[in-house]
């Protein structure tokens, strides 16, 4: 859990710019898919991320957690099984149901393990490496305003971007104490209101299907990135938005 001090931060604010009027379509019965303009990179105003896969590669983490989770309650996993799991949920509920789809049946014991589980990756967070893409932060934050999109807590999002030097260079930040989990596209259509830019004037960076349904939902291009294969998973991104930083 993040200290006070850190805490206090979740307040970043982006520096002035030329208002824009946005107004967010319907949530409530059924997304409203936005329509996404033809992009040139130089066209780009802002860059939204998410965390997990993009600036930091934690699935080996998650799945060691998941793993250590479920054998305290008796259930034994491969970490192949873990690591599928991981991949194919978006948060600890998902990645649970992923690895034992009878929990959907106990809601409580469900309830329970989802608990321990961001307890247990929490406690892992320390051991976290900035990406090829997270140690280019500094520089895009020179030439795009920055936003974070992720389906963890504001706080532990807080922790991890400050572990990797990306807290201060980071104009927002969207989790789950501000809207629905990725594949909702909430998250996404607040943060381009708040860093002031239309969707085809934004890119998200994400490494898994349901970012890329939250990005085309909201009419935003998406990157799709994998930092689990480290510096060339990170190389869609990086070929067209650092180039002059790429030795």
């Amino acid at each position: 859990m993040a200290d006070a001090a850190l805490i206090r931060q979740a307040a970043l604010h982006s520096p002035p710019k030329k208002a824009w009027r946005f107004t967010l379509p319907p949530m409530a019965e059924g997304i409203a898919v936005l329509p996404r303009s033809p992009q040139n990179s130089h066209d780009i105003k802002a860059i939204i991320f998410d965390i997990d896969g993009v600036l930091v590669e934690s699935s080996a983490l998650t799945a060691n957690a998941l793993k250590e989770t479920l054998k305290r309650n008796g259930v034994a996993i491969t970490q192949s099984q873990a690591i599928m799991a991981v991949s194919a949920g978006h948060d600890a509920k998902s990645i649970l149901l992923a690895a034992c789809p009878n929990l959907s049946h106990e809601p409580d014991l469900l309830s329970q393990l989802c608990s321990s589980l961001i307890s247990a990756t929490n406690a892992t967070l320390h051991q976290l490496e900035p990406t090829a893409i997270a140690r280019k932060i500094p520089i895009l934050a020179k030439r795009f305003g920055l936003g974070v999109a992720t389906n963890r807590i504001k706080s532990t999002a807080m922790v991890i971007l400050e572990a990797i030097g990306a807290l201060q260079h980071i104009s927002v930040i969207m989790s789950l104490d501000d809207a629905e989990p990725k594949p909702s596209p909430q998250m996404l259509l607040f943060a381009i209101q708040k860093l002031q830019v239309p969707p085809d004037q934004a890119v998200f960076v994400g490494d898994k299907e349901s970012d890329r349904m939250a990005g085309d939902k909201a009419g935003i291009r998406t990157i799709m990135v994998d930092a689990s294969r480290g510096f060339l998973g990170c190389l869609p991104f990086i070929n067209e938005f650092c180039k002059e930083v790429v030795l």
